[in-house]
């Protein structure tokens, strides 16, 4: 449900887009920070463990903004189930360990997955890592080496009840994480120090090992690199990458398949349908679609 620090967020959000995609510059950028600042309730605050935040049973704890909630009888229209893991792709090697994480499948699609480009970028003392993805490995027939086989995403693995799993995950649009990170993006955009905030994320990231990762401020591109890619690896699976790419205007540098097409902007935005457009024929194509 709304709250005021749900709306101040979705104020930053909206105001960090106009200045730095709108032409609304440090103005509207100022206003943003201003946004996040007055983000203040004693009740919220990271969780101790980064997998807590995910957790079933732990469903509008304290890091938690706004979501949608789901229900039981709601989990067939919930997305995560596209990203678990289908029957068929489970190995039949498979180590038992995985075996009790991944069964029951239930209605999993194995849709979305944790792709290489995205997995190699954490490192093995991140706790973000085995808390959002699960890598499996089948042994090589020819070698006897074990080799990557599948990744699954495990936020939002629902619950499981009489021998099924449930997709009833609430979908997280804000959360506390989320609100440092754009803070630090807005104070880099203003020539601020951006290090406090990247940093708190980092400290719960790293625990005992955090001594090893801790940020001081840079550049600004140096910064925003890294704000960029803290957003990744924190919020990676709850729907903020490509719009974090679009705004950072980095989609083309680090999204793969537009790599070779640095240049023909249009591809920001999708093409209208063409469905759309021979039942109203006010709306016009987007441009470069047209071609």
């Amino acid at each position: 449900m709304w709250s005021k620090p749900a709306t101040l967020a979705l104020k930053a959000e909206v105001y960090l887009w106009s200045g730095k995609k709108m032409n609304g510059g440090s103005s509207d950028i100022e206003t943003a920070l201003n946004a996040l600042n007055s983000i203040k309730t004693d009740k919220l605050r990271l969780q101790p463990d980064f997998a807590d935040v995910f957790a079933y049973d732990n469903k509008g704890n304290d890091e938690i903004l706004m979501s949608v909630r789901f229900q039981d009888l709601e989990s067939g229209i919930n997305y995560f189930r596209y990203m678990w893991i289908h029957a068929s792709a489970v190995p039949g090697d498979a180590p038992q360990e995985v075996k009790d994480i991944v069964y029951p499948i239930g209605p999993g699609q194995g849709i979305i997955v944790a792709s290489d480009e995205y997995r190699k970028q954490y490192t093995e003392d991140d706790t973000r890592k085995n808390a959002s993805f699960l890598e499996i490995y089948s042994k090589d027939q020819e070698t006897g080496e074990n080799k990557f086989y599948v990744s699954v995403v495990l936020k939002g693995k629902g619950l499981v009840r009489d021998g099924d799993r449930i997709f009833a995950d609430d979908i997280i649009l804000y959360r506390y994480a989320d609100i440092l990170l754009m803070k630090a993006e807005a104070k880099n955009a203003l020539g601020q120090d951006p290090s406090a905030e990247i940093n708190e994320v980092r400290k719960r990231a790293y625990k005992d090992k955090y001594e090893e990762h801790i940020y001081v401020n840079s550049t600004k591109e140096a910064n925003d690199a890294a704000i960029l890619k803290e957003r990744l690896l924190e919020l990676a699976f709850e729907g903020k990458r490509w719009w974090d790419l679009v705004r950072f205007d980095k989609a083309f540098d680090l999204v793969p398949s537009l790599r070779e097409h640095k240049g023909e902007d249009y591809m920001m935005l999708f093409p209208i349908p063409l469905s759309t457009i021979s039942v109203e024929p006010k709306v016009t194509q987007n441009p470069g679609w047209d071609k």
